[in-house]
């Protein structure tokens, strides 16, 4: 039986709503005209320094912060042709780190991952930019912009990762609904998902001692083909999207919905 973290926290109504409260330090704008395929020299040589430095420090980095272990890399080696055409990755949205751990996980790959776009206004704004991260814009012209960027880097066969549960609620532990997005992507541009899903572990020995919550387990799943392209669009991405949902639960080991989340589900697009 999965371990399940003891917290204090109360957990929003909404399945998608944020828990965390980012303090805007920036006037950056995210339009129409803001590069969201960010091909600068600066940020492409920040982006590498990231990569150089996670390939060095960062499983140290991510044991110290979350005990992390890594499960399922056998499926990246098997799948590597596969993947090397672009793919999607999604999974649950459980810690502050879990991202870098996914990157561990895929270090051999460039990452892209659209975040909430206050996550690019406040203080940790470089370093979210620099491991790939993407704002998520709210106006209609910007979010056009933004859809052609995401299908354009996976038509160049990248690497775009989604949180579909669309916020971070640290250590919960359950699958919360997705949103759609990501499927929709993956239909488009014919390319597969990979399920992923963080487990928690009883924290024990030094991780006791620094007062952790739980430390974490990565599990990789099995990629997951979309229907083909002249499969209905809506239809395809319905049921991507439901067969990436069941994968991720099975990975995190959830095997029943609460009724609670059922009904929370059903205010979510």
């Amino acid at each position: 039986m999965n371990y399940i973290p003891s917290t204090s926290i109360v957990y929003p109504e909404r399945p998608d709503a944020h828990i965390i409260d980012v303090e805007v330090k920036s006037t950056e704008v995210f339009d129409e005209h803001y590069p969201y395929d960010d091909r600068r020299l600066m940020t492409r040589f920040m982006r590498g320094l990231i990569k150089v430095l996670l390939a060095v420090l960062g499983f140290v980095l991510m044991w110290f912060t979350s005990g992390i272990k890594i499960k399922g890399r056998d499926s990246l080696r098997k799948n590597r042709k596969l993947l090397k055409n672009g793919f999607v990755t999604v999974c649950n949205h459980v810690h502050v780190w879990d991202f870098v751990g996914i990157m561990l996980a895929f270090l051999r790959y460039k990452p892209n991952l659209p975040v909430w776009d206050k996550n690019m206004l406040g203080k940790d704004r470089r370093f979210v930019k620099w491991v790939g991260g993407i704002p998520v814009p709210k106006t209609y012209a910007a979010v056009k912009r933004f859809t052609e960027s995401i299908d354009e880097m996976l038509k160049n066969k990248k690497w775009v990762h989604f949180y579909p549960e669309g916020s971070l609620w640290h250590y919960y532990p359950r699958i919360r609904p997705f949103k759609k997005g990501a499927f929709a992507f993956a239909v488009r541009a014919q390319v597969p998902v990979i399920p992923l899903a963080y487990t928690y572990r009883e924290p024990r020995g030094i991780f006791r001692l620094l007062k952790k919550t739980a430390t974490l387990t990565l599990h990789i799943g099995e990629p997951i083909l979309p229907p083909p392209a002249s499969a209905d669009p809506h239809t395809a991405t319905a049921e991507l999207c439901r067969q990436a949902r069941a994968e991720v639960m099975r990975l995190a080991g959830v095997f029943e919905e609460s009724e609670a989340m059922q009904n929370r589900g059903n205010a979510v697009a």
